[in-house]
């Protein structure tokens, strides 16, 4: 992916955020003024159903304005209504991630065959399994592929393990103990993996995934992304990460343009809307979160805040928005410019 194909598309999926607010607006009977295609001077524009819909200069995303006053204002709905209009745009960011990952899913999905290639010496497969065993189930887990067997090794709840193999055509079941290995975690911090001590061999099949399969891989794949970015979020803001690891829209576009095959393609721009979704519902003034934690609070102390207070919390969540962008971009001109030792 080029660098103009990688800002397509993060536009599409700054764009079917705002697209999210503008269903859950319509859905809640808000009028919404204008839905825009970019940002900037508007190139083409026709009104419809009481929306204007234009074409802006800037194709980077877009953005939705709504009604505010009136019957049909966004301020006249009750909390839960707002609530959704703001929540609509992290989750199509969610369902976007979802519908990628079902559609590559749905792909045939080249797979290891579970077969051994080599064992390791000083393992716990040595002196067990032999070249050319085909592992069949771990613990009475089936295997299919050789990616299987490592996801029920790094899984298993005991280090003691039941293994079923195919050696020629005999079928075997071998007690097995795995042993645990330092190793890096998702953000480069020291933890332990379950080994068995095997290499793959090169032969390859085709996997197919049921419909309901790909429904449920995809959305195991999404909460999990969740889950990890989340974590990554709490280590920054607990000092566990470098503040170096925060990128700009330089560094995403760059990380997008570097990806190679639709596999890729799809599950970064997966990883991407998850980002912004989650990135979008922080408790910070001027985000989508900020705003939901604001209703909320007027709520519970049955008190509505001025004008002049909500544009003050703006303004400190505008700085600190920009301050972040700012450190982004320094990081990723850092990085881009970085020469080697």
């Amino acid at each position: 992916m080029g660098t103009f194909e990688a800002l397509l598309a993060l536009g599409f999926v700054v764009l079917f955020h705002e697209f999210g607010h503008f269903m859950a607006a319509r859905a809640c009977g808000v009028g919404v003024e204008v839905f825009s295609l970019g940002f900037g001077a508007k190139l083409f524009k026709k009104s419809y159903n009481n929306t204007e819909y234009a074409l802006s200069l800037i194709p980077l995303g877009g953005y939705v304005s709504l009604q505010q006053g009136g019957k049909g204002g966004y301020l006249s709905k009750p909390l839960w209504q707002k609530s959704l209009i703001l929540l609509g745009g992290p989750l199509f960011n969610f369902l976007l991630a979802f519908l990628l990952y079902t559609a590559l899913a749905l792909m045939p999905q080249e797979r290891l065959e579970p077969i051994v290639g080599q064992v390791l010496p000083n393992m716990p497969a040595a002196n067990h399994l032999k070249a050319g065993d085909r592992i069949l189930s771990l613990n009475n887990t089936p295997i299919q592929s050789f990616e299987d067997l490592q996801k029920a090794v790094r899984n298993a709840p005991h280090l003691a393990v039941l293994l079923w193999l195919q050696r020629g055509a005999t079928t075997l079941n071998l007690p097995l103990t795995l042993k645990e290995m330092p190793a890096k975690d998702a953000f480069n911090q020291p933890t332990t993996i379950k080994v068995l001590g095997i290499k793959p061999t090169n032969k390859t099949f085709y996997f197919h995934y049921t419909p309901l399969q790909a429904l449920e891989h995809a959305l195991t794949q999404c909460a999990q992304l969740i889950a990890l970015t989340y974590q990554g979020l709490l280590k920054l803001v607990e000092g566990v990460l470098p503040l170096s690891n925060v990128s700009s829209v330089v560094g995403i576009v760059d990380f997008l343009a570097k990806q190679s095959g639709l596999e890729m393609w799809f599950l970064s721009v997966g990883f991407i809307s998850i980002n912004l979704g989650l990135l979008n519902l922080l408790p910070i003034p001027l985000l989508d979160g900020g705003q939901l934690v604001l209703l909320w609070i007027e709520r519970l102390v049955k008190h509505t805040l001025s004008a002049k207070q909500i544009q003050a919390l703006n303004a400190l969540g505008l700085a600190f928005l920009l301050a972040l962008l700012g450190l982004g971009l320094f990081n990723d001109l850092a990085a881009m410019f970085a020469k080697p030792a």
